[in-house]
């Protein structure tokens, strides 16, 4: 006679985790969340990433602290690609998918609204940590509850989601201790206030700063950096001028990926600006907003690797001035299209500014240039997608481009004036020569 087993103990899997290792049996017939119980939580989920990956473009550029700047440019990125894994698996639970542009809570319209009008860096990451412990929370709820067999799409995703969020949450905390000490400034009435929004069933008694002050979109550097308008050092004539020893011409290559911070500052304001665009508008721009942050942080390694601090010289933000100043989003980004077509011409390009640096041999230098040439190649294709795509031809796109640029060039140019544009280059790249690795020869 075949015995019966009577207790799952008894089970014999040939030594093997059962249910590919996912659950335990005891965890899987745990009936778990529904279909109608996950949409509804993972629409809270997806709206919380929504407003974050918006909050972070829209103050990416003028939070003056470079070090702020960095980390809001990840994190958007990070929040939009979150957002749109959400919104993919929403939409495979029910078909068709639900609304995204209505907000499943009342209360996170006026609390997202309310920390849009931070006035300062401690006040905006204040609201951005409250707002990332509640969407740990409500994972953790989630995976909590779900069955982790049925509803393992789900799970899968946002056990990937809480990983790289947990890593946010960490630096966002400290760098509000960091700006604690640096500014001393008290944010209790303000922290109080920020989370009564979240907390209050009805806030519609509370004073609200919301409206009170128009958008600004104006660039800002800390205290660190000075002289913002200044401009003498001429980057791109200093790279591509052959008489010029290779150190020089890969350092000024160097410097020119430092001073990318100004592409991310001025399409921050595209991206939070953007309506009624379809996610991967978002998901593909905050790519590229990122790939860009990052290349100014590849110019602040190869610096401090050289003794030398990012701050100690002008990272001017004349461009970024003119074109959050004076264009409205879409000629903003319609010029950034057209940049990105100058650097692909082989003689002038990419492929070019690759091979000036490897002349100089530093395997630093070398690296970074090689990954943000293959970051462009991926630009020029997102702007294709989403700019020139509205034209009829190339040329159309180029000429429409080529117009905006002539009227950028002359209001930043005006800015110049700001600065008496005293010479430092040459101060530079003596500092950048003495501090150079002794592995570069």
């Amino acid at each position: 006679m075949i015995p019966i087993p009577t207790d799952s103990s008894d089970f014999e899997t040939l030594g093997i985790p059962p249910l590919a290792g996912i659950a335990t049996y005891e965890e899987a017939a745990r009936p778990g969340l529904d279909v109608d119980e996950s949409v509804e939580r993972l629409r809270r989920i997806e709206f919380f990433f929504r407003r974050l990956h918006l909050l972070s473009a829209r103050f990416l550029p003028t939070v003056p602290e470079w070090e702020a700047k960095c980390g809001l440019g990840l994190h958007s990125w990070l929040d939009a690609e979150a957002c749109a894994g959400l919104r993919d698996r929403i939409g495979e639970l029910r078909h068709p998918a639900p609304r995204f542009d209505d907000s499943p809570d009342d209360r996170l319209p006026t609390f997202f609204n309310e920390v849009a009008e931070a006035e300062s860096t401690v006040e905006l990451l204040t609201g951005l940590e409250l707002a990332r412990r509640e969407v740990l929370n409500a994972i953790d709820e989630y995976l909590s509850l779900a069955n982790p067999l049925a509803d393992f799409p789900t799970v899968y995703l946002l056990r990937r989601i809480r990983g790289e969020q947990a890593d946010v949450l960490e630096w966002t905390r400290a760098a509000l201790a960091g700006l604690a000490k640096a500014y001393g400034e008290d944010t209790e009435a303000w922290t109080a206030h920020i989370r009564s929004l979240l907390e209050d069933p009805d806030p519609s008694g509370l004073a609200l700063r919301q409206g009170a002050r128009r958008r600004d979109v104006n660039p800002r550097r800390d205290r660190r950096f000075s002289d913002a308008f200044n401009t003498s050092a001429k980057i791109d004539r200093y790279y591509s001028d052959a008489s010029r020893p290779a150190d020089e011409r890969a350092f000024a290559l160097v410097y020119k990926r430092l001073r990318e911070m100004d592409v991310p500052e001025w399409m921050g304001p595209i991206l939070s600006s953007a309506t009624n665009r379809p996610w991967d508008y978002h998901t593909d721009l905050a790519r590229q907003l990122w790939d860009e942050t990052r290349h100014a942080m590849m110019g602040e390694v190869v610096l401090h690797s050289h003794g030398v601090p990012h701050y100690a010289f002008p990272v001017p933000v004349n461009a970024v001035e003119a074109l959050n100043s004076s264009f409205n989003p879409r000629e903003a980004h319609l010029l950034l299209w057209g940049i990105e077509q100058s650097l692909m011409p082989a003689d002038t390009g990419k492929r070019y500014e690759f091979e000036v640096v490897r002349e100089y041999g530093d395997p630093l230098i070398w690296n970074f240039q090689d990954f943000d040439w293959a970051d462009e190649v991926v630009h020029v294709k997102i702007g294709r997608r989403w700019i020139a795509s509205e034209y009829s031809n190339t040329t159309e796109a180029r000429r429409a481009a080529d117009d905006v640029w002539a009227r950028w060039d002359a209001v930043a140019t005006e800015l110049e004036a700001r600065s008496d544009q005293s010479e430092w280059w040459p101060t530079f790249v003596e500092r950048m020569r003495a501090g150079a690795p002794q592995s570069e020869g």
